[in-house]
Parts: structure tokens; C-alpha cells; sequence
């Protein structure tokens, strides 16, 4: 069926077409980041038991598509809790790189030695050299969490990769 003298099929070949053409001067839209393999996405015990040289015995069930510019020890993980919001949102697939090294105001899973847990909070460095652990949540009870010994930077969060939730 034509509408407009333009049948359907060929108005979207031609969407298509415009779509896939290079990117150019003007454009609205970038070209997409270059992906280089996947990274394991792992639980939180497993986070924890992350060491420097990432030799972590463990199959993965899951596996997400490594962001540009990260190192091959990348590892992703899913955002527990509110601790975070609202950046990040429970369930949000988060990229962890190792071999970066953090400065105040990153976000960053640490390894919290008394608790031997892992731990995802924004680092903050104090004047004098004080460092600490923060929720971003401005609603969270006790936000911070004070490093003196006791934790182990295990990453650096590099980026995020959002999914919508499939609905029943």
C-alpha cells in the first residue's frame, strides 16, 4: 500500500538507510563507542575476593559488553540497595576497572577488611589527608564511613550500563 505515492516499505529502506550512513558534521546523533569483548558480571562476594592481579576462580553466568578505555581486569556488577541513589538505581549494571587509580570524588567499590565485605560508596578525600567513604543517598542514615585501615579500594566505577526491565 503507497501513501503518497511513497510505499511503506520503501519510506523505511530509506530510514534505514539514513540511519546507517556515516557520521557526519551536523549530526545529532554520535557514532557509538568501539566495545572490546565482555567483562564478567559478578556477585558481591566475588567483588570482594577481587585482588590485583584478578585471579578470581569463578564461572560467571553473565556478561556485559566492556566500555571503551577500560582495562581487561574490568568487572561489572548489580547495585544493591538505595545507598547510591539517585545515580544509581538497584538492578543498574555498574563497570568496575581495577587498574584505576582514584581521586576524590569517585565512585568506588572497597573492600571493608572488619566486615569482609564489598562495599560501593563515593570516595572522599579530606583536606590533610582523611579519607572516606560516602553514600550519595542524601536520605541515608548514616552516610559515612571512615577509612582508617580498614578498607581496600578494590575499583573504580567507570561506567553504567541501564536495561529496561521486561513487563509481564
Amino acid at each position: 500500500m503507497a501513501m503518497g505515492g511513497i510505499g511503506i516499505a520503501s519510506g523505511l529502506s530509506g530510514l534505514v538507510k539514513e540511519a546507517l550512513k556515516p557520521y557526519s558534521f551536523g549530526s545529532s546523533v554520535a557514532p557509538p563507542p568501539k566495545l572490546d569483548g565482555y567483562v564478567p558480571i559478578i556477585n558481591w562476594v566475588q567483588a570482594g575476593a577481587w585482588t590485583e592481579v584478578c585471579e578470581v576462580e569463578f564461572e560467571p553466568e553473565e556478561f556485559a559488553p566492556r566500555p571503551p578505555n577500560s582495562s581487561v581486569n574490568t568487572f561489572a556488577l548489580r547495585v544493591r540497595g538505595q545507598s547510591m541513589l539517585p545515580k544509581y538505581e538497584p538492578d543498574l549494571i555498574i563497570y568496575v576497572d581495577p587498574e584505576v587509580v582514584p581521586f576524590d570524588g569517585d565512585d568506588v567499590i572497597a573492600l571493608l577488611t572488619e566486615h569482609n565485605e564489598a562495599t560501593f560508596k563515593q570516595l572522599v578525600e579530606e583536606p590533610g589527608g582523611g579519607r572516606l567513604l560516602k553514600a550519595r543517598n542524601p536520605s541515608w542514615p548514616e552516610p559515612w564511613i571512615h577509612i582508617n585501615g580498614n578498607c581496600e579500594i578494590i575499583g573504580v566505577v567507570v561506567g553504567a550500563l541501564w536495561l529496561r526491565k521486561p513487563r509481564a
